[in-house]
């Protein structure tokens, strides 16, 4: 008799409606650089939470345009989505930037007739996509497989495919400061532009990554982030990309977004720059469910 009401009293404690994930508690936060607090700190001596499957997605739009004696526009956008399940996360990103002027041809400071017959001609764009897997393996840490696609032609990437495999830890939780760090390995087959010889080439890279992120107030917060990739072929090339933003929260839902990115390569593809900026501002549009948590 007694072992049935054991066996009773334990399927009371553990079943839950629906597609609830039982999990210890003292271990399975799992945090990164742009996730929320999604899982409540508890006490170990609480016991069990559960937990739903989490989904969050964020996009975030921008642009200017200019008719008249001028004639430009530039579009900018990013999109951000994950889907977490018990151990897992799925991640995708994307950036795209795209812009059209009218050329002044002859140098004179104006747009004459014959120029704006010529129509717009593009004078910007870059696309890239990343899509990435992270297997939390303890409280603040994970590993992470991650494949991306990127097109800059003014750069002189005409493609630029890479995959990347490392760990990620979580280094400071602190109230209002999160701090994250990633180290791995990436490797990368590039596509340059017609005029660029040779046309192609594979790059071998260690990566590494930091990035901080500062609540301010309810209102408020503010993200840096530092990326560099040091080819291991030749260690005197060198690309860094570095991020500052500034969010203003202005609804559940709608956020104003101020950015500053720059990529710096000390060795650039022959014929382009060493460096390229970025400054944006953007409206921003979340949607995100939280999990719930039962004892």
């Amino acid at each position: 008799m007694i072992p049935f009401l054991l066996i009773a009293v334990a399927q009371a404690n553990v079943e839950t409606a629906g597609s609830w994930l039982a999990a210890d508690t003292q271990n399975f936060t799992v945090i990164t650089l742009d996730d929320e607090k999604i899982f409540e700190r508890r006490a170990p001596e609480k016991g069990v939470a559960f937990a739903r499957p989490e989904t969050r997605l964020s996009v975030e739009a921008g642009g200017n345009s200019s008719m008249g004696n001028v004639g430009t526009s530039v579009l900018y956008s990013r999109f951000y989505g994950h889907h977490r399940w018990g151990w897992n996360r799925f991640s995708l990103k994307s950036r795209a930037e795209y812009g059209q002027s009218i050329i002044d041809q002859n140098g004179d400071g104006t747009i004459d007739d014959f120029e704006r017959a010529a129509g717009f001609e593009r004078t910007s764009q870059h696309f890239d996509a990343d899509a990435r897997y992270d297997r939390f393996i303890g409280r603040l840490s994970s590993v992470y497989v991650l494949g991306g696609w990127m097109n800059d032609p003014f750069s002189g990437y005409l493609r630029r495919i890479h995959g990347q495999s490392g760990v990620s830890q979580f280094l400071v939780e602190a109230e209002g400061h999160e701090v994250v760090g990633e180290t791995g390995f990436d490797v990368a087959f590039e596509r340059y532009v017609p005029d660029v010889e040779p046309r192609t080439d594979r790059v071998y890279s260690a990566r590494g990554f930091m990035g901080w992120t500062a609540t301010v107030s309810e209102a408020f917060q503010v993200n840096n982030s530092v990326e560099s990739f040091l080819n291991v072929e030749d260690t005197d090339d060198l690309r860094i990309k570095g991020e500052v933003a500034l969010s203003m929260k202005a609804s559940d839902i709608f956020s104003v977004k101020t950015s500053y990115h720059v990529e710096h390569a000390t060795l650039p593809i022959e014929g382009f720059r060493t460096t390229d900026q970025t400054m944006a501002f953007t409206l921003v549009a979340s949607m995100f469910g939280l999990p719930k948590f039962r004892k």
